[in-house]
């Protein structure tokens, strides 16, 4: 898509001509259900999550909106239900998985500056 725009240049940070890139919101999604792109496997049948279900996983087939980092799902799983996230290509219909909590986000900090 194509779009043409005219800014303010007080400060001369645009040059003329200068090609930028933009996401442009066409839809807003209230109360949608979202999760992180890489949960997301693509398979013969269509698109499906790994869903850990007493430490067992299984495979549900999900129908999805939109396929950017994050995905807004339609249909299949519910708010709270635990997804796999990584190592898919080792899991299996059926098998024992162990869950692994993520570890916290580092403090953010200021660039120079000493922890």
């Amino acid at each position: 898509m194509r779009a043409k725009a005219e800014f303010d240049n007080r400060d001369l940070t645009l040059w003329p001509g200068q090609l930028v890139n933009i996401q442009l919101q066409t839809q807003l999604q209230k109360g949608a259900l979202v999760i992180p792109s890489r949960v997301l496997q693509r398979g013969i049948d269509g698109t499906f999550v790994y869903r850990v279900e007493k430490d067992i996983a299984e495979a549900v087939p999900v129908k999805v909106l939109d396929q950017n980092s994050e995905v807004i799902v339609v249909e299949g799983v519910a708010a709270g239900d635990a997804l796999i996230s990584d190592g898919q290509s080792r899991v299996r219909p059926g098998a024992k998985v162990q869950v692994i909590a993520d570890e916290p986000p580092a403090p953010p900090s200021v660039l120079g500056t000493e922890p």
